[in-house]
């Protein structure tokens, strides 16, 4: 049942929200942790990870190269929360950004960590957005690469006509690792001790392909399933195939994100 206002400040709100001792991941259990959020969030401040790095040449941008680990890390987040973003004209590059909630603010520095050689310097910016049909303002951080001549080809590859895809040869691409950080991002733990991912901006055709390629590389039984509005939909991995999921992704999640794990 919904929660109706009337009469009263948000600020008062909060304060009662924050105080309401509810079991843990009730609805009003998360509603209270997120008021505590929105009480003690810093709403303009930049979070330093790193002293600021000398500006590089456009020799020394043009020698930067992703790691193999950086690419399974990149070609996963791509998948999910991670946009490659190329400005018109020959000449420019592109860079990546990924912005996360306040409470994934510790996996998101770890992530700002396995990217640092793309990252003149680990600044995450804040990232507040407002809901228009709720009204609810979200609060979070960003990251952001430089921008660079060896991430194009991703923006090329998950972007060929400017709105993003899934590649055809995803499989070739799509690793532990990978599937790790897509789960981080855009994955969750289902009620029935199952797993999802969030593919609301996939077409049918790329979520079949994602499917077809989560049983093909890595034996995870996967199904479409509704999600959010009528014409969106999500994979679910089934029951008898969570024991393999987190054989594969457990060695990469990081701590912070061990509570979205189902159990064997």
């Amino acid at each position: 049942m919904p929660i109706v206002i009337q009469s009263v400040s948000l600020e008062s709100y909060l304060l009662w929200l924050s105080s309401q001792n509810s079991p843990p991941h009730s609805p009003l259990f998360l509603r209270a942790s997120y008021a505590k959020q929105l009480l003690t969030f810093p709403t303009s401040r930049r979070y330093h990870t790193s002293t600021p790095t000398p500006s590089l040449s456009r020799a020394e941008l043009s020698a930067k190269v992703v790691t193999p680990e950086q690419h399974e890390v990149i070609v996963g987040s791509l998948l999910a929360d991670m946009s490659a973003i190329k400005p018109a004209g020959p000449k420019r590059n592109t860079r990546l950004t990924i912005g996360q909630s306040k409470l994934n603010l510790d996996y998101l520095l770890s992530l700002s960590t396995l990217l640092t050689t793309l990252i003149r310097q680990q600044t995450l910016t804040p990232d507040n957005k407002l809901d228009r049909n709720t009204g609810i303002q979200y609060y979070g951080y960003k990251l952001c690469t430089m921008s660079l001549p060896c991430l194009n080809i991703y923006r090329e590859w998950f972007y060929p006509q400017g709105i993003k895809i899934v590649p055809t040869d995803i499989a070739d691409h799509l690793t532990p690792l990978g599937l790790a950080h897509w789960y981080m991002q855009d994955g969750s733990k289902t009620t029935d001790n199952g797993v999802i991912f969030a593919t609301h901006c996939f077409s049918e055709a790329e979520i079949l392909l994602l499917i077809q390629t989560l049983f093909t590389k890595f034996g995870l039984n996967c199904t479409q399933q509704k999600g959010g509005a009528d014409n969106q939909k999500a994979i679910y991995v089934r029951r008898a195939s969570i024991p393999t999921f987190i054989e594969l992704v457990s060695p990469h999640i990081h701590s912070s994100m061990l509570y979205k794990l189902p159990t064997k």
